[in-house]
């Protein structure tokens, strides 16, 4: 069982002290359970139980899993959605909340979008990407994040940007962050990075 607790909030962070961050621990051997799990999983890809407590997320559709050759990939952001879930988010990390204008999914990734900013559009009335088009024609560039969640009980939203170990935030994801703090309520959502770091 992956040891991935509740979320600490940790108040400050010396490189973005104007952005949350929270702490997920993992110990070595659920990475090391997961870099195995993606050996018997491509190329395949038709049982997700081979990854034990991640099965549910390799299952749904929501979640990007890790890519041929790739076998430590997206083990952080499915640690956070899964702790999330646990708190009662539903989440996707097979979604872009921010893209290029223009720039059309197919598959879940696409499905995932659309209903992400449906979603938006229907619980807090405000669709980043809409937003992001106008912005962008004046110079921004903004990467998306890696965790999308959403809580229909509370009527809650989160996004997180995970790092793992050393991982540092790229300029483009912590202005990512910034764009959606300031878009969006602290009532309506959570914004921050989600430190992945080992036990």
């Amino acid at each position: 069982m992956v040891s991935a607790r509740r979320s600490t909030t940790v108040q400050t962070n010396s490189m973005t002290p104007d952005i949350e961050t929270r702490s997920f621990p993992y110990r070595q051997p659920d990475f090391d359970a997961w870099v195995s799990a993606h050996a018997r999983w491509w190329p395949e890809r038709s049982e997700p139980t081979v990854w034990g407590p991640f099965a549910a997320q390799a299952a749904c559709g929501r979640y990007t899993f890790s890519r041929v050759k790739q076998p430590h990939r997206h083990f952080s952001e499915t640690l956070v959605g899964a702790a999330l879930e646990r708190e009662g988010y539903v989440c996707w990390t097979e979604a872009k909340v921010l893209r290029k204008p223009g720039r059309v999914f197919g598959g879940f990734r696409g499905l995932n979008t659309r209903l992400i900013d449906a979603l938006l559009a229907s619980s807090v009335g405000v669709v980043p990407q809409d937003v992001y088009q106008t912005e962008y024609e004046s110079g921004l560039r903004l990467k998306t994040v890696d965790v999308i969640g959403f809580n229909c009980r509370r009527n809650h939203w989160v996004f997180a940007e995970a790092k793992k170990d050393h991982d540092r935030l790229h300029p483009e994801q912590e202005e990512g962050l910034r764009f959606l703090r300031r878009l969006l309520a602290p009532v309506d959502a959570d914004v921050f990075v989600a430190l992945v770091r080992r036990e």
